[in-house]
């Protein structure tokens, strides 16, 4: 066989894996992605605050909740969120009384 005639056996098997690898990945994606309406968002819960004191999901009732899940150890992100979180409360003035902030 001529090394033109490889090529485009080659080139034409490569375009066929390729394009059958594209159609495989679209059918099946859609497959993979979780449907929002199944994807259960809040219920109880039940933490222990840094005194040891049991807090769960009722403590917080009546208001709502912004909640940071961050690192004691952050050096980064968790100390800049913090202060944007600050910032936001004293923009809001006397309503920030109205939100619990809560950093897990």
């Amino acid at each position: 066989m001529s090394m033109l005639r490889i090529i485009r056996v080659a080139a034409v098997a490569s375009t066929a894996a390729l394009l059958t690898a594209v159609i495989l990945f679209s059918l099946l994606r859609p497959l993979a992605r979780p449907q929002a309406e199944n994807v259960p968002i809040g219920g109880p819960f039940e933490l222990v605050d840094r005194d040891r004191t049991y807090v769960t999901d009722r403590t917080f009732a009546g208001k709502a909740s912004v909640v940071f899940f961050g690192y004691t150890s952050c050096p980064d992100a968790c100390p800049t969120t913090l202060s944007d979180l600050s910032a936001w409360l004293k923009a809001i003035g006397r309503d920030a009384d109205k939100l619990n902030v809560l950093f897990i």
